[in-house]
């Protein structure tokens, strides 16, 4: 015992009481209420651990997944299959789908962890929507459609793609726009595992960013073509005025204005070669030509030289000219009416458009654009060739207005000065008729000419322009006998009558024919292609042969 401590006079006294021990068996029991009430927050902690390391994992994902949508707008397919991985990695799925509803049917547009055979058969077999499948259950309902077991599941009949995707528990979510299913992401395992609501919800999310890819995509695809539209529409203004250009600087010169509208008309329309083809009579004839090679043109212009093109369907340019109309030949070598083989080979075209000349109705030429690769024309490149072709119109007739209206005013000229001869020379005679006779053969661009003046079996030349001095003293001595070698009154065309054995000039002389020793002369006096007053190139109409009495 402790000695009371006194506080002043009177003693204190400290007095110590111990409780009753406890039972070892109540000890036991709140330990092991602790033990489990701990485990109870650790297992808790842990989930809760889990859980944000998976919302951070969802959120790491679904902000790599913006940050590509962002960036990758125009490789739409990347970032889909991008989509599609992640929410199977992050849902423990086996494989995903995205199919885009086209015409009534699934496209499969993105997928991962498909076996490549399964993607094949996907890929080349779109299936229509029924609730036989998970997607098509999907967009018939337009909500989110949970399949435990596709293998057990009663409506699901597309038992081929089951088995051999082994597909068991799917998830299928529609990927809505403005209340309108645009496409399905489904996911399945090989196993029957269902999905939990969190999984259902970042399925959802992953759902809503492919809508937002694919609209991006199409926005952002919509802007360049429409951008492309107006870059091309400015190109063919462009090369339309500068056509026009040249046409206005070109009045007198159409193998200019027809070169520039050929070269125009193939580089706009992205072709290989470009032809025109102008009318000559019932035919057609190589006018103009432009190619990427100058060999390739030489070629071709070789090849139709002296080969004319009938209007019929055997060729681009004849069947064009027949039909009136612009023709489109997407690969000519399998179009069983196509038979200019010659100049396909030379040219290596395979696609074609053909589009007609057409003045009041009538097909006057036709334009050829072709490109080696079998790949049909662009409507709009159409409509350019097309539009070229009525260009070549207005400068082939503005040449030709010009053309006449200067000949006219040459003529009138001509007619002029002669007038003011005669009107000068009253008592001079062969003033007036030399005077006439040159005037004659300039304005019909001819080399050569003459006044014959007719006797009563005979012609006698009185005068003459541009024969040798030779050949001039050789014809006032002889008179040209009557005959189908002489012109006996009035005037005729002629085209070139070259010296051979058929045009060389012959004179009947009683009963039978008699070549005249002059014509040979008079062919070589004219280079060896024309006699008299016939003009020497071919390819134009002759001079004028008059005569008076």
């Amino acid at each position: 015992m402790k000695r009371a401590k006194r506080r002043g006079s009177r003693p204190v006294r400290a007095s110590l009481s111990s409780k009753r021990a406890r039972p070892a068996a109540d000890l036991q029991t709140e330990i092991a209420n602790l033990k489990r009430r701990n485990a109870r927050l650790s297992a808790q902690a842990q989930r809760q651990s889990k859980d944000l390391q998976e919302a951070r994992q969802q959120q790491s994902a679904i902000a790599g997944a913006l940050n590509v949508i962002s960036q990758k707008l125009v490789e739409l397919p990347m970032v889909l299959e991008m989509v599609v991985r992640t929410a199977v990695e992050l849902c423990n799925a086996d494989h995903g789908y995205l199919f885009r509803l086209l015409d009534g049917r699934h496209h499969l547009a993105a997928s991962f962890g498909v076996d490549p055979e399964f993607k094949s058969f996907l890929i080349n077999n779109p299936f229509a929507v029924t609730r036989g499948t998970l997607s098509g259950r999907v967009a018939v309902d337009g909500k989110v459609v949970h399949i435990e077991d596709a293998a057990s599941d009663p409506e699901y009949t597309w038992s081929e793609a089951q088995q051999r995707g082994n597909l068991r528990s799917g998830l299928g979510v529609p990927l809505m726009r403005e209340g309108e299913v645009m496409g399905i992401f489904a996911l399945y395992r090989s196993r029957v595992a269902r999905y939990s609501d969190s999984q259902i919800d970042l399925v959802k999310t992953f759902a809503d960013q492919a809508v937002i890819a694919i609209e991006n995509a199409r926005v952002l695809n919509e802007l360049q073509a429409s951008t492309n539209d107006l870059s091309e529409s400015l190109q063919q203004q462009t090369a339309t005025a500068d056509v026009l250009k040249v046409i206005s600087r070109s009045t007198f010169d159409l193998q200019v204005v027809l070169d520039t509208l050929v070269k125009s008309a193939m580089e706009l329309c992205d072709a290989d070669q470009a032809w025109l083809s102008q009318r000559h009579g019932e035919v057609f004839r190589l006018a103009a030509i432009y190619s990427h090679t100058d060999d390739l043109c030489a070629r071709v212009r070789d090849y139709f030289t002296g080969r004319d093109v009938p209007p019929d369907r055997g060729s681009v340019t004849g069947r064009a000219a027949l039909e009136a109309r612009a023709v489109h030949v997407s690969d000519v070598l399998a179009d069983p009416e196509y038979t200019w083989s010659g100049a396909q080979e030379i040219g290596g075209y395979r696609a074609a458009v053909g589009a007609p000349l057409l003045h009041k109705g009538v097909v006057v030429g036709v334009i050829f654009v072709g490109k080696i690769t079998p790949q049909p024309f662009m409507q709009k490149q159409i409509e350019l060739v097309t539009t070229f072709a009525d260009q070549a119109v207005i400068a082939i007739e503005n040449t030709r207005l010009l053309n006449e209206l200067r000949e006219s005013l040459q003529q009138q000229t001509a007619t002029s000065d002669v007038l003011k001869v005669i009107s000068r020379s009253t008592f001079d005679l062969q003033t007036v008729l030399d005077t006439l006779v040159e005037s004659a053969a300039r304005l019909c661009e001819a080399d050569m000419g003459s006044i014959n003046r007719q006797r009563e079996n005979d012609f006698q030349q009185i005068a003459s322009f541009g024969y040798s001095p030779d050949f001039k003293a050789y014809m006032e001595q002889h008179s040209i006998p009557v005959g189908r070698g002489a012109r006996s009154a009035g005037e005729k065309n002629y085209s070139d009558s070259r010296c051979d054995e058929r045009s060389r000039i012959r004179f009947s002389s009683g009963g039978g024919d008699w070549r005249h020793s002059y014509a040979a002369r008079c062919a070589d006096d004219a280079g060896g292609r024309a006699a008299w007053h016939f003009r020497v190139a071919a390819q134009d109409r002759a001079s004028i042969y008059a005569e008076t009495n």
